[in-house]
């Protein structure tokens, strides 16, 4: 058996895409007109971990506490106006928050057989300046798996999977 425990801090820098740079106007839709920011910057994200993890020849844990902010996030924003025509961009003007737990328990009574558990719930908070106006969200989301494996002879098995997945948060949604 051996257990570890982990802290870590990472900074992360994340460039934004082309899609959210290029600047060509998208009026397929002549309502819905798409078009990128070449002016966005890269977001610094920071983040806080911290795990426990025990392995046992039948027994498996992990557990994980985690927290990342950023203050300059990359956020689609969507405005509407007097023509009822709907303009979509990025900008860096989002403050997010998220803190969350993820955890694995994996299970092997026997030699042919184990299941085991998959999942985390993260709470997020959004936050946003634009055009005068403060936009929020927060909220939870959650998703888990549940699988088991059971070897029938030497080279055959069934599995078994299950999920459930919450769509994550966000600022406009």
């Amino acid at each position: 058996p051996s257990q570890s425990l982990k802290a870590s801090y990472t900074q992360r820098l994340q460039r934004p895409s082309i899609w959210y740079l290029n600047p060509y106007r998208n009026d397929m839709d002549r309502l819905n007109i798409h078009y990128g920011n070449p002016d966005l910057e890269s977001e610094i994200a920071h983040s806080f971990e911290l795990g426990y993890n025990t392995f046992t020849p039948k027994f498996n844990l992990g557990v994980t506490g985690t927290t990342s902010f950023t203050n300059n996030s990359i956020e689609q924003i969507s405005r509407i106006d007097a023509t009822n025509i709907s303009y979509t961009t990025y900008e860096n003007i989002g403050k997010n928050v998220r803190v969350g737990m993820n955890s694995y328990i994996s299970y092997r009574p026997s030699g042919k057989f184990n299941f085991g558990f998959n999942g985390g719930v993260n709470y997020s908070q959004l936050e946003a300046y634009s055009f005068g106006t403060v936009i929020k969200n927060d909220g939870f989301n959650f998703r888990g798996s549940l699988n088991t494996r059971i070897t029938l002879w030497k080279n055959a098995a069934v599995n078994a999977n299950w999920g459930l997945y919450y769509s994550s948060i966000q600022l406009q949604g």
